[in-house]
C-alpha cells in the first residue's frame, strides 16, 4: 500500500506522482479492466514484530548503511533519496524490505521475497542474493 505524497501534472494527460509505502500485501486476483486500468483483490500483510538482525546476518545491514552513508556524503537531497528516515538498520524486516526495493529484482522474485511473513527468513534470502554479487 502507498499514500501519495506530491504530485504534478506538467502537462495535459500526463500525470507524476511520487507515492511513500506504507504496508504489504498479498495479490490474490487481478484483471485488466476497460481502458487498460488493472483492479485486482489483496490481502493484507501483518506488520513484522520488530526483530532484531541476527549477528550472522549483520553484513547485509552493515553494506545497506553503507550505502545510504555514501548517498549522504555524495549529497543526495532527502527528497530524492530511495530510502527515506528513519534508518532502522538494527531490524530484521526493515533492513529486508528495503533491500528487497534496491535490487535489480524481477518483480516476481520482489513479491516472493516481500511476502515471507518471517523476518529472518526474508532477511536470510536477501543475504544470499547480496552474496551471490559480492555485495554482503
Amino acid at each position: 500500500m502507498a499514500r501519495i505524497a506530491s504530485w504534478d501534472a506538467p502537462m495535459p494527460a500526463l500525470l507524476q506522482v511520487r507515492c511513500i509505502g506504507t504496508s504489504r500485501f498479498r495479490l490474490l486476483s487481478s484483471e485488466v479492466a476497460k481502458y487498460g486500468l488493472w483492479m485486482g483483490q489483496t490481502e493484507p500483510i501483518a506488520d513484522d514484530p520488530p526483530t532484531p538482525v541476527p549477528a550472522s546476518m549483520q553484513a547485509s545491514a552493515d553494506a545497506l548503511g553503507r550505502l545510504v552513508a555514501q548517498w549522504q556524503q555524495d549529497g543526495v537531497p532527502a527528497d530524492r533519496m530511495p530510502l527515506a528516515p528513519p534508518y532502522r538498520l538494527d531490524d530484521c524486516g526493515w533492513v529486508a524490505d528495503r533491500w528487497c526495493e534496491l535490487l535489480p529484482l524481477p518483480p516476481d522474485d520482489k513479491a516472493r521475497l516481500l511476502g515471507l511473513t518471517d523476518p529472518e527468513a526474508r532477511l536470510a534470502a536477501i543475504q544470499d542474493l547480496l552474496r551471490g554479487q559480492g555485495l554482503a
